[in-house]
Order: structure tokens, then C-alpha cells, then sequence
């Protein structure tokens, strides 16, 4: 284990275990905020090979010039004395030498796929510089706010106080993210963007990027291309999706101050869902006369068929979520069913629609009447769905911000 260059002051705690061949790869490598401490942590399979990880410093201008000394020492130049470091450049300077960095589109490579947050940083100096000639942060920012006004992408209110979105005080909405997605779409450099994305499911670190080991095994894989984001209480993600019909979708989903488990996996359903398409609901088959056991509901067979779980069990009468009381006086303390698993059903505007017209036609709807809502209830008796095979209408959630 080293660390390249060698003399920037970094040092490095912690342990890394090997685990055997095939075992999962864990490892963490983070730096202290404030110092130049290296915590390693975590387990590697034993046929993992080398691997490599990028870390910032601390204090860049420091790390340059202890590396800078240490050169000149190797090469017998001595050095006396601490190294002084600048916080700016003083006035009358000569150039001694310059390194060009690698081309922006080279840069899009680690910058999007790692998410590099010095990059990011960097990059909006750096435009302040060339435009304003000011590397500031305020000068950069000035440049990303006249970029989007004029290409009206500015359409709802936003704020940016740096590079990489680490701040409390970002806030953009998922309609500029989209809107920015779709303007992308139409430039000449628009592939040089796309394919440096993180690629859902793809196992190589500088292809999958951040969304590597997401969304494996399902129609996302190889087909999401999207930066992700994520800090304490907030888990995000932005970029493309082609639909089974060709179709290339722009998504954002932001979900904010949210305690407790990561609601990443809901995430990963709506990117999912996007790639693979409506799924239009089953129709259950009659229910003999002979059979005392109840018909399940079409929630309850989609739940079932989603999450391997069978909703109906114990259950008798209330598979259809029913919340009248039932024969026996006591009331059902399960939540109804037929929606609860499918928590990206809502996204499905074509079921909703199709739920809704079947409603309407039985009666059942707000302009049915009494009349109506006692045929609905004879017909959770018997055990069915009602007229025309339709579930009932799922009761109206919340769910989170989803931009097409």
C-alpha cells in the first residue's frame, strides 16, 4: 500500500482485511474533514488484484509545494526553512513552469462517474477565470447563472453556492434538472456527456461509476445513464432511460429529509420501471363455486408476484383492503391491501386511467351513489373485484418529485 506522490504530507490509518476468493468487496477509503488522515477500512476478496483510489487533500497549494521541495531535494537543490504557501498569486510573479490538464471531455470521465467533487469545485473557478478573469466561486457561479438564463433554463427558482452540490444551501428543483437533461439532448457534445454518465449495472468502476452495483439483473442495467448525489437525508438521481419502445426518457427523483433507511431502493424502482415499461395488471380466473376459499384481488396477486409475500393469507374477507367491519364485529388492523406493495404503480398513468374508467362504469365513484357502492360491496362478499374485473380504486399517496 503507497500513496502517489509520495511526499504530499498525507498519512494513513486504518486496515484493510482480505477476505476469501468471491467474497463481497467492501472497502471504504475516507479522508478526515479538516486534516490529511486516510481512514482505510473494509474487506477485498483475495483474487481481487490491485486496486487503485483517488483522494483529495486538504490543503492543495501545501501538498504542490511539499512535493515540489521534496523533487528538488531528490535532485540536490537544498531546500531551507518551511516551505512558504500563497493563498494568492503575488503580484509581479513570473510563470516557471505550466502543465495543461487533460481535455474537459477526458475530465467529464472521473469528474461524473467517480463523482469527483474537487472536479466540480475546480471547473466552476476555473469558468469564472476564463470569463471573468476571477477564480472565485462567485464569479464562476455568475457564469453558470447567466448560462442558464439565457438558454432558458432558469424556469423555476434555484440556488447554487458551489460546485458539487454539497451545500445545505443548494436548492434545485427536478424541473431545471430535467430541463437541463433535455437541452443536453440537442447539442453537439451531447455524446461525449452521455456515455461519461454512470452506467446502471455495469461492473467496471470507470463505466458503472456510482451506479455500479445498482440496478443489476433488470432492464435498467446497461440502459440507465445517470449521475447520483446523496448526503445525510437526501438521495438523489438525474440522467436518461430508454423505453422499450425506443424512446430516450430525461428522469430526475430528488427525495429530501428523509430519517431513518435509505429509500434508495425506491429509486432504483422508478429508473426500473422507466426501463422496462408499463406492466399491465392481471386478470384473475373464476373462482369455482366449490372452492370456500375467498378470490384474490388483483392488488393482491401483482403484491404476491412483486414481493413474494401471499397478502391473502389469513385473511378472508379483506383481501380487497375492504374497510367495513366483517361478520364478527372486529375490525381488520392490516392496512388495505392491493397497493401497498406496489409502490411505483402510481407512476403507471395509463393503469390509472384504466382504474378510473372501470370505477366510473360499476358505479362506485363519487357519482354512483349508495346504489352503486352496495353492488361494490356485494361483490367483495362474493369474494370477486367487481364488474368488469377491476380492482378498487387505490386510496391517493404521496410519493416522491418524478420528472419525464
Amino acid at each position: 500500500m503507497h500513496v502517489v506522490p509520495a511526499d504530499t504530507g498525507v498519512t494513513i490509518t486504518g486496515a484493510v482485511t482480505t477476505g476469501s476468493a468471491g467474497s463481497d468487496y467492501s472497502v471504504d477509503v475516507t479522508r478526515r474533514h479538516g486534516t490529511n488522515e486516510i481512514v482505510l477500512s473494509g474487506s477485498l476478496p483475495a483474487d481481487n488484484g490491485p486496486d487503485d483510489e483517488w483522494v483529495t487533500v486538504d490543503d492543495p497549494a501545501r501538498a504542490t509545494a511539499n512535493v515540489l521541495a521534496a523533487a528538488l531535494r531528490r535532485h540536490g537543490v537544498h531546500v531551507l526553512g518551511r516551505t512558504p504557501v500563497a493563498r494568492t498569486t503575488p503580484a509581479g510573479a513570473r510563470p516557471v513552469a505550466s502543465h495543461d490538464s487533460a481535455t474537459l471531455g477526458d475530465l467529464l470521465v472521473p469528474f461524473l462517474k467517480l463523482s469527483n467533487n474537487g472536479i466540480a469545485e475546480h471547473l466552476v473557478k476555473e469558468m469564472g477565470r476564463v470569463k471573468a478573469d476571477d477564480g472565485s466561486w462567485a464569479a464562476g457561479l455568475a457564469q453558470i447563472g447567466d448560462f442558464l438564463h439565457s438558454n432558458a433554463l432558469d424556469t423555476t427558482p434555484a440556488r447554487q453556492a458551489d460546485g458539487s452540490g454539497l451545500s445545505r444551501y443548494d436548492l434545485v428543483t427536478a424541473d431545471r434538472y430535467t430541463a437541463l437533461l433535455s437541452y443536453a439532448r440537442h447539442q453537439p457534445w451531447f455524446s461525449t456527456w452521455y456515455e461519461a454518465l454512470p452506467i446502471a449495472g455495469n461492473p467496471d468502476r470507470l463505466v458503472g461509476g456510482t451506479l455500479a452495483g445498482r440496478m443489476q439483473g433488470t432492464p435498467a442495467q446497461n440502459n440507465v445513464h445517470a449521475k447520483t448525489g446523496s448526503m445525510s437525508g437526501v438521495d438523489t438521481i438525474a440522467g436518461y432511460v430508454t423505453a422499450p419502445d425506443g424512446r430516450k426518457l430525461a428522469f430526475t427523483v430528488l427525495l429530501n429529509n428523509f430519517a431513518g433507511a435509505r429509500p434508495r431502493s425506491v429509486i432504483d424502482q422508478i429508473a426500473v420501471r422507466l426501463a422496462g415499461g408499463p406492466q399491465r395488471p392481471r386478470r384473475c380466473a373464476r373462482r369455482s363455486t366449490a372452492s370456500p376459499a375467498p378470490r384474490p384481488t388483483l392488488g393482491s396477486m401483482a403484491c404476491k408476484a412483486a414481493c413474494g409475500i401471499d397478502p391473502t393469507a389469513g385473511r378472508t374477507q379483506h383481501a380487497a383492503g375492504r374497510r367495513s367491519t366483517p361478520p364478527g364485529g372486529r375490525r381488520p388492523t392490516h392496512p388495505p391491501i392491493g397497493f401497498v406493495c406496489e409502490p411505483i404503480d402510481s407512476y403507471d398513468t395509463e393503469g390509472e386511467q384504466r382504474c378510473e374508467t372501470s370505477r366510473r362504469s360499476r358505479g362506485t365513484g363519487a357519482r354512483g351513489g349508495r346504489r352503486g357502492r352496495r353492488r361494490h360491496e356485494h361483490a367483495l362478499r362474493r369474494g370477486g373485484v367487481g364488474r368488469a374485473g377491476a380492482r378498487p380504486r387505490p386510496r391517493r399517496r404521496r410519493e416522491p418529485a418524478l420528472q419525464l
